[in-house]
């Protein structure tokens, strides 16, 4: 879908004298966003749980895709979409109309260095949830050691089983 997405673009604007292609950088950025929206996704769904997982994650990318500047311009949206100068799509977009059209190109590093947040920590955690839940569950599906019932004779124990 991301090449599908650039090549999109890149067809639509071959006739703008203003349009910047560089694809291969835009499809590596995009790849590179991918790996938070999976990070925040494995992390939700360990979190919140199957049954609430595609709600809160339709919520979470609906968010996203209104407050990112991509649909709706920040000049034109109210305050409450300022919340998404602290989600990944926002950076996502600044990052694409530098790459596409030039704008904002000395602010590139900012959002790369915000989606590698996201990366790391929502990786990690991701990880770190997912690890305890597989060890949880194989904790709970590992057989239980039963002892067998002894009898007490005089000072030594027999196993009443087998003598």
């Amino acid at each position: 879908l991301e090449v599908l997405l650039v090549c999109v673009v890149l067809a639509l604007g071959r006739n703008e004298e203003d349009m910047v292609s560089s694809a291969g950088y835009a499809i590596a950025f995009l790849w590179y966003l991918s790996w938070s929206n999976i990070s925040v996704n494995a992390l939700l769904l360990h979190v919140m749980g199957i049954e609430r997982f595609n709600s809160m994650s339709a919520f979470f990318l609906i968010l996203q895709l209104m407050s990112s500047g991509g649909i709706v311009s920040e000049e034109l949206s109210s305050r409450f979409f300022l919340i998404g100068k602290g989600l990944p799509f926002y950076y996502a977009v600044r990052a694409l109309r530098a790459v596409f059209f030039g704008a904002q190109e000395n602010l590139q590093y900012i959002n790369w260095l915000v989606i590698t947040a996201y990366n790391v920590v929502f990786g990690a955690l991701a990880i770190w949830f997912i690890a305890r839940r597989t060890h949880a569950s194989g904790e709970r599906a590992r057989p239980k050691m039963i002892p067998a019932p002894m009898t007490a004779v005089g000072d030594c124990m027999l196993v009443a089983a087998g003598l």
